[in-house]
Parts: C-alpha cells; sequence; structure tokens
C-alpha cells in the first residue's frame, strides 16, 4: 500500500509528542512493507537549523512552507493578504 503523511512539523523538527508518534507509525508501516512518503514543512524550530540526521531520511520531503511568522502582531487573516501580491 501507497501512504502519504502530511504534516507541518517532523522529526527532528517538533513540537510534541505528535511528531514523534508520526515518525513512529511511517516507520513501522515501511518495515511492513508499505510504501510510505512524508510531506512536511520546512519550518525550523529556532536553535535547531542543523539538527543531526534532518536530511537524511529518504521518504521525507520537506517542501511544503510554513510563511506563517508566529510571533507577529497583526493576524494571519491580514498578514496573508498583505503579502499575497508579494508572493505571486
Amino acid at each position: 500500500m501507497r501512504i502519504l503523511f502530511v504534516s507541518n512539523y517532523y522529526p527532528p523538527y517538533e513540537v510534541g509528542g505528535y511528531e514523534q508518534l508520526c515518525r513512529d507509525v511511517a516507520e513501522q508501516l515501511a518495515q511492513r512493507g508499505h510504501q510510505v512518503e512524508v510531506l512536511t514543512s520546512d519550518r525550523r524550530v529556532a536553535g535547531r537549523e542543523a539538527a543531526p540526521g534532518a536530511g537524511q531520511e529518504k521518504h521525507v520531503h520537506r517542501l511544503l512552507r510554513f510563511p506563517a511568522d508566529l510571533r507577529a502582531r497583526t493576524s494571519g487573516v491580514v498578514a496573508f493578504f498583505s503579502g499575497r501580491r508579494w508572493k505571486d
């Protein structure tokens, strides 16, 4: 079976237990013979830009962009529409 996981974070860049659980499930399914791919964001946790093992997993694709600035003082809606023309 071919399985695609889509997650905003994936180890070694993680926030909590969900990312670790996602990795564990993906690895177990791959060991059982399934074709597993993970599509995740390019978001980096502060201070862990060059985490060991970050680029060594062949089935992990860090292609999603994480445009939200979580420290911004404006709402996400305002940020989306004000930056849209620049992104286009």
